[in-house]
């Protein structure tokens, strides 16, 4: 907390990491955007869809359920090759934690090291990193991760054990699935090909609210219903790779995060959290995140960014890789504002916890001039930076013609009877569209063409490409009888 702001010895209720996969578990969180760390990498650049935040790793199967895991009694010592311990085979980044995290500690794909001087690091098997389990002001640690893959998968392993193979109970449609693919497929790589065809089916939907499931649920989930989070999805894909005979286990933690462009750190809230899977193939662990297959849209622009949309979006939009409103601009005045303030409060923190606790003591009772012109700066700086957002404001920022061409035929398809269902893909509902309106085909395809080149392969559009389909669409629109 910024100095201003501090209540000093008041306890703060938090939503605590829950560190398993049920039905459920992880939607909870994720309906709460309460901090839970903030992270700085240094001399490093990444997106949010490359960022997964390790918590804990789950082994033991039950369906859709994955129980808690605690890594006592294996910690473990690695022999780390001599070239990956070279600074430049790996980076920084240091993580201010809250409370609440149950004392695991979130790294980044390849962690090969995390020290504080705040408090004692264990390290477990699955390159999992502890600490106390309870704590109730910001830590600080500091970690080191090797890059790129080919390092991370030359880091020591165990191979994986009976409780990474064993094969919880299928239900009776599961098991025929599972059956078929083995009969059909020998090879685990084509096992795991014929996974991700079967999630990546359109009529699966990522959602918040999936409705109630029990824990054993399988067969409700992936053959009936087909509505779930990420924890639906990681928990059925370990449950039918284990089946199909290939290692796999849950990792849960967070993923994304929102990066502050004023302090040059990722915040992560609990809106971020995420599970994901670990297969064992060609001798290694490689990560599988069924979410990419039903939901794109919710990793690459991370968690609190992607539930802050209104469900309806969130829905009609989840399977595009990018997307944004249209005339939506790159930065509003209140959200550069919120930016700052964030800064702030990570720029307190931060100098907090540079102090033992006598020097804190110190701070407050001899330093009180130096914390009002720590405020004096503040309010300085402020009345500046309002100044300079309303400067920005000023600028009108082009909306995004595509999605209002695609927003008006989407409304008129809807005026005519064919509406467009929650979780459906563009595309397929413009060929619904190219079905159920002969007069109109040839320009529904023309459109479809158009939107998966842009959309889905990510190609440049130019604005007079885009008012050349206004332009036949309004024709369209007249010629109709």
């Amino acid at each position: 907390m910024v100095p201003w702001a501090m209540k000093r010895g008041a306890p703060t209720a938090t939503m605590g990491f829950s560190g398993e996969v049920a039905p459920g578990s992880i939607s909870r969180l994720a309906q709460n955007n309460q901090l839970v760390f903030r992270a700085q990498l240094f001399d490093r650049v990444e997106t949010a869809s490359s960022l997964y935040w390790r918590g804990n790793v789950l082994t033991r199967s039950y369906g859709l359920y994955w129980p808690f895991s605690t890594p006592a009694n294996s910690r473990v010592t690695e022999n780390l090759p001599a070239d990956l311990l070279n600074p430049k085979q790996s980076f920084e980044y240091e993580v201010i934690l809250e409370p609440g995290s149950k004392g695991f500690l979130f790294t980044l794909d390849g962690a090969i090291s995390v020290s504080s001087t705040m408090f004692a690091v264990e390290k477990f098997r699955h390159q999992v990193y502890r600490t106390q389990p309870f704590f109730r002001k910001s830590q600080s640690y500091r970690a080191r991760s090797v890059f790129p893959l080919e390092n991370v998968r030359r880091i020591p392993h165990v191979l994986p054990t009976k409780q990474e193979t064993a094969v919880g109970s299928l239900g009776p449609k599961s098991d025929e699935w599972v059956k078929d693919i083995r009969n059909r497929f020998a090879d685990s790589k084509d096992r795991l090909r014929q996974l991700e065809t079967f999630f990546s089916q359109k009529d699966f939907v990522y959602t918040l609210s999936p409705g109630v499931y029990l824990k054993n649920d399988l067969d409700e989930f992936l053959f009936e219903r087909r509505k779930g989070f990420c924890e639906h999805f990681a928990g059925a894909y370990a449950s039918l790779a284990r089946a199909l005979g290939i290692p796999s286990r849950v990792v849960v933690g967070y993923q994304g995060g929102r990066f502050n462009l004023v302090g040059n750190f990722w915040a992560v809230t609990q809106r971020d959290a995420h599970a994901w899977v670990e297969v064992y193939v060609d001798g290694h662990w490689q990560r599988v995140d069924p979410t990419e297959w039903v939901a794109p849209l919710r990793l690459s622009m991370g968690g609190q960014d992607f539930f802050s949309l209104p469900l309806q979006e969130q829905m009609q939009w989840a399977r595009l890789k990018s997307w944004r409103r249209p005339g939506e601009s790159d930065l509003t005045v209140l959200q550069a504002l919120d930016l700052w303030m964030e800064n702030v409060n990570y720029l307190w923190t931060s100098f907090i916890l540079d102090f033992s606790a006598s020097d804190q003591r110190e701070l407050w009772e001899e330093g009180l001039k130096t914390i009002g012109l720590f405020v004096l700066i503040g309010v300085l700086s402020v009345v500046f930076a309002l100044n300079l957002l309303r400067q920005i404001s000023r600028r009108r920022f082009r909306k995004s013609e595509m999605d209002l061409l695609t927003q008006k035929i989407f409304q008129w398809g809807a005026n005519r009877g064919v509406a467009y269902l929650p979780g459906q893909a563009p595309l397929s509902y413009l060929r619904e569209l190219e079905r159920g309106f002969s007069s109109q085909k040839e320009f529904f395809q023309k459109f479809s063409d158009f939107y998966e080149r842009v959309k889905y392969l990510e190609e440049e559009c130019s604005k007079a490409q885009v008012k050349g389909l206004l332009r036949e669409w309004k024709q369209v629109q007249s010629k109709e009888s």
